[in-house]
């Protein structure tokens, strides 16, 4: 079964063809309606049956119009009376070995030809028609000219089923169906065609009666010329008014970007001088706006506490190894009585190793004899000590030495001394770490002091704008603060933990300018201003802070130029309009003004835009920043 897609009278060729693309059917039927500008345009209908072909799509037309009927079979496109037709899938008829041709109606003209009802069909010449009749073909009916004997093809009802009364009827009829072809309306209804006569013609060729061939010329075609010349004045009526509304549209656009578009910039180079100021301006936590008369502008109090704990390494060393130890013997040649050592007493090898005795001892006087009438010391006293060293470590493991016992009198040393035989032995080193004050007090000091940076750096990152804090603004408290070791703990590493709340006093730079600036204006005449220069620059120094009461007292000092003031939207109407020579005389004619530079845009255009908006005024003074500068 056919898919049917239903079109408006005014549908358009494109919108049809996307149509029949979104089909899926292979079969596609269009149901026209009468007048439809798709059927009544050849070049339309020929453009249908070369994309449908190119889709793919078997496409007929279901209409009643005949206009739409004859310009369909000129190129072989199927037509259909009705939708049952469409449905069904039943074409027109078509005579066998003949073109295509309209069915005859009942209003179709009518002729006697040898006693036979003659119905004449499309003689237009329009159609295209097989090889063997295009001899026949006239392009066009207002142009034709008529050939000397031309033949028409006629469809002719056999003589034996046809009555002469009938044949009578028809060529009475010829002249008010001239008539009604005349007077009927541009898309004329067609009238069925009875179903008996179907079957009951045939076709024959004959010469063409000049005046039959006259009103072929005449009346023919009018309903499809009356049509096409209507659909050619609907055309060029809408093309005429689109054309006047365009070039309207083109004209106001013009004139509009003439207008509106152009801009142009003024550079104006002005005379300046230099200028100084300075002015003490007060931070104050307890004020809220910026007060150029007082000179004070606001400050903020920001606070935070935060707590640290670092690792250190203990600096200190302490050998915890063993002391070397042996025996000493001690020689008393001091006299005859005995000497006692008490424990601890200290004995000094030749080498300088300390030692000390482990047990007290008793030393035994010396044996005394006469010689030569003088007493003297035959034999010394004598007693083994043990000692130890005072120092652990392998320095102690000396061999046979002398010693010195430095805990006697200094006199009785050279007469009670010390001797060993054998080596002393059992000293060791073992080292180990241990923490000093130095260490401590290093701890401390890095602790606290990275901790003031890193809530110092956390106050400044959350400061917003031209929010400036100073280093003489901050007041740092240590709340606590503890090691983990104590000065000659025997440790490798040791921790040290600060807590620190600092109070900052915060303020705007931009109201420190505004105050500065403000206070230098009030030292200006009235026809002067303060101007941008590459020189020009902003410094400050803290005169005193107070963080505790909230106070810092600023010392400001403004280096700068100025020079005079100009209104540059007097300038803007003076200039507006004017050619870049005629502008150029006048904006130099300004007190103070050196020259003037001025560019357009376009840059063909050798005069000012007409809106003063449209125009830019830059004053050159050297620079376009103002800079500043401030001590901590």
């Amino acid at each position: 079964m056919s898919k049917l897609i239903y079109l408006e009278t005014d549908e358009e060729i494109t919108d049809v063809i996307d149509k029949i693309s979104k089909v899926e059917d292979k079969s596609v039927s269009l149901v026209i309606p009468r007048g439809s500008t798709l059927a009544n345009s050849i070049v339309n209908l020929k453009l249908l049956v070369k994309r449908s072909k190119a889709l793919k799509k078997e496409v007929a037309l279901v209409t009643n119009d005949n206009i739409a009927h004859n310009l369909a079979s000129q190129i072989g496109l199927p037509v259909y009376e009705s939708l049952d037709d469409a449905r069904k899938g039943i074409e027109e008829k078509e005579v066998e070995d003949a073109p295509t041709i309209r069915k005859a109606n009942v209003g179709t003209p009518t002729e006697s030809v040898g006693g036979v009802k003659v119905h004449q069909y499309d003689r237009d010449g329009s159609e295209d028609m097989t090889e063997e009749n295009s001899k026949f073909e006239i392009q066009n009916p207002n142009e034709r000219e008529i050939a000397e004997s031309p033949e028409v093809i006629e469809a002719v009802r056999d003589a034996d089923s046809t009555t002469l009364a009938e044949t009578q009827i028809g060529a009475d009829k010829l002249q008010d169906e001239d008539e009604m072809i005349q007077e009927s309306d541009i898309y004329p209804k067609p009238i069925p065609e009875p179903i008996n006569e179907k079957s009951d013609y045939k076709l024959v060729k004959k010469p063409m009666e000049p005046e039959m061939r006259h009103r072929e010329l005449s009346h023919g075609d009018m309903g499809s010329n009356q049509v096409f010349g209507k659909m050619r004045g609907a055309k060029n009526r809408r093309r005429t008014i689109i054309g006047v509304i365009s070039g309207v549209l083109i004209l106001l656009l013009v004139l509009g970007a003439y207008v509106a578009l152009p801009k142009a910039t003024v550079r104006l180079s002005v005379v300046s001088e230099p200028f100084n100021s300075t002015a003490d301006i007060k931070v104050s936590k307890d004020a809220t706006v910026v007060n150029a008369p007082t000179s004070t502008i606001p400050g903020k109090i920001t606070s935070d506490e935060q707590d640290l704990t670092k690792p250190f390494a203990a600096t200190g060393t302490k050998n915890i190894g063993k002391a070397a130890s042996g025996k000493v013997t001690v020689y008393n040649n001091w006299d005859q009585n005995a000497v006692s050592l008490p424990s601890g007493s200290k004995f000094v090898s030749a080498s300088g190793i300390n030692f000390v005795s482990t047990a007290a001892a008793s030393i035994p006087g010396a044996t005394v004899g006469l010689q030569n009438g003088q007493f003297v010391i035959i034999s010394s006293g004598t007693a083994d000590v043990n000692v130890q060293a005072t120092e652990v470590g392998e320095q102690g493991n000396i061999g046979a030495t002398n010693f010195t016992i430095t805990s006697l009198p200094s006199a009785q040393q050279p007469k009670i001394y010390g001797k060993s035989t054998a080596a002393m032995t059992g000293g060791t080193n073992q080292v180990v770490k241990i923490v000093t004050d130095k260490d401590i007090a290093d701890a401390k000091a890095s602790t606290e002091n990275e901790l003031k940076d890193t809530i110092t750096n956390k106050i400044k990152a959350g400061l917003a704008g031209s929010e400036k804090l100073l280093d003489s603004a901050i007041l740092p408290s240590v709340t606590s603060e503890n090691a983990s070791a104590k000065v000659g703990d025997q440790v490798d590493t040791f921790n040290y933990t600060a807590k620190i709340k600092i109070n900052a006093l915060t303020f705007s730079e931009d109201d420190f300018k505004t105050v500065l600036l403000e206070n230098a204006k009030l030292k200006l005449a009235a026809d002067k201003q303060i101007v941008t220069n590459n020189s020009q620059n902003v410094k400050y120094e803290v005169a005193s802070a107070d963080v505790a009461t909230g106070t810092i007292t600023l010392k400001g000092t403004f280096d700068g130029f100025i020079s005079g003031k100009y209104d540059t939207n007097a300038m803007k109407l003076a200039i507006k309009f004017k050619s870049v020579t005629a502008a150029t005389t006048k904006l130099t004619s300004y007190p103070g003004v050196l020259s003037a530079d001025i560019s357009t845009s376009p840059r063909f255009l050798r005069s000012l835009p007409a809106l003063a908006k449209r125009i830019t005024i830059e004053f050159n003074y050297g620079s376009t920043s103002l800079t500043t500068s401030g001590t901590k």
